[in-house]
């Protein structure tokens, strides 16, 4: 309606509602949310694509003058993400740099992970180098963090049991030649580790796919009588940190389709990387922007990155993965025949 007349009365409307539920939008916060929403409704550019024939020709091509022209929108739109974290309620963080591995990547307080305090006495027990990123229906269902330093193993470990986590994807191939990295799940058979005093994680089977491995867990809980909760992992093993993106689009589409298989039960799916950020940004608007193709057969890269961002600013920065994001879309419409779902259901 506001697109139609070319304005809106907020007010009024909001008025209309709390006449009938008094509870409605009762603090300014979310008045100031109403509008900041409008704006980005009303005045960002529609940059979804229909998953028909023409997407093919579109995707093929694109040229690195249309990928700038989409990066510089997102950043032109910035103020307007902050401003929408800003209105909502904020957790008081304290950010402790030892537990970085990056001092420029931190967690915003808007979509920061908060543990509970381990031991009860000890106040900066509750940082952890985390975010929650919302997938395309469900708000908070990923959380992504850096892969853990020595110091942070324990932390890691909390946050899945705390988070009742049962799949993790490990996106970047562990490097140990890096003094800040460390092995932090059991690797192979008769391989036990105890990350804290009450929790034993125990290797039980690993299956090799190709250009990653499916490991299979135990987390026994040694402080409570509790069935032990199993686990998985699945690891990356050809994308180092320093590649922006695989250089297969459809190897990254199989690991999402492996995640979504065994990750639909799991209350929260854990993304880890090396820095907390360029793979595990990537992946995440990856499952925003699959997830929206599989629902509406609509492909919307720039919209899958904003989402992402909302939780971390350094998600999804080189204009190579936009192209990737791309690529992968196509790729996916192509391997499941998305274009003839549409034309049966017309």
């Amino acid at each position: 309606m506001a697109k139609a007349e070319d304005k809106v009365d907020v007010f009024r409307y909001l008025q209309k509602l709390r006449e009938q539920r008094v509870n409605m939008v009762d603090n300014v916060q979310q008045y100031i949310l109403v509008h900041l929403i409008l704006l980005q409704c009303l005045l960002r550019k529609d940059t979804s694509i229909a998953c028909d024939n023409r997407l093919e020709e579109i995707v093929e091509n694109i040229t690195d003058a249309n990928i700038q022209e989409e990066v510089n929108g997102l950043e032109d739109t910035i103020w307007q993400n902050k401003a929408i974290r800003d209105a909502n309620p904020k957790q008081q963080i304290v950010v402790l740099q030892e537990k970085n591995r990056f001092k420029n990547i931190v967690p915003d307080p808007s979509s920061a992970v908060l543990l509970s305090l381990y031991p009860p006495n000890k106040e900066s027990s509750t940082y952890i180098n985390a975010v929650l990123v919302d997938s395309y229906q469900i708000a908070s269902k990923f959380i992504v963090t850096q892969n853990p330093l020595l110091s942070t193993v324990a932390d890691f470990w909390r946050m899945v049991v705390e988070n009742r986590v049962t799949i993790i994807v490990s996106l970047n191939r562990l490097n140990l030649t890096d003094p800040t990295t460390t092995i932090f799940y059991p690797l192979a058979e008769s391989y036990i580790i105890e990350p804290l005093p009450y929790l034993e994680i125990k290797y039980i089977n690993k299956e090799i796919k190709g250009h990653y491995e499916v490991f299979d867990l135990a987390l026994t809980r040694l402080d409570i009588q509790e069935n032990d909760v199993t686990l998985k992992i699945i690891q990356i093993n050809n994308w180092g940190y320093g590649m922006e993106r695989p250089e297969n689009p459809s190897e990254l589409i199989e690991v999402y389709e492996e995640m979504n298989y065994f990750g639909m039960s799991s209350d929260k799916i854990v993304f880890t990387c090396y820095d907390g950020a360029r793979a595990s940004g990537l992946f995440a608007a990856l499952c925003v922007l699959i997830d929206r193709i599989k629902l509406e057969q609509i492909c919307d890269v720039p919209l899958a990155v904003s989402t992402v961002r909302q939780s971390r600013k350094q998600f999804v920065r080189d204009p190579s993965q936009f192209l990737f994001l791309y690529k992968c879309a196509l790729e996916y419409v192509r391997k499941y025949d998305v274009y003839s779902i549409i034309t049966d259901t017309n």
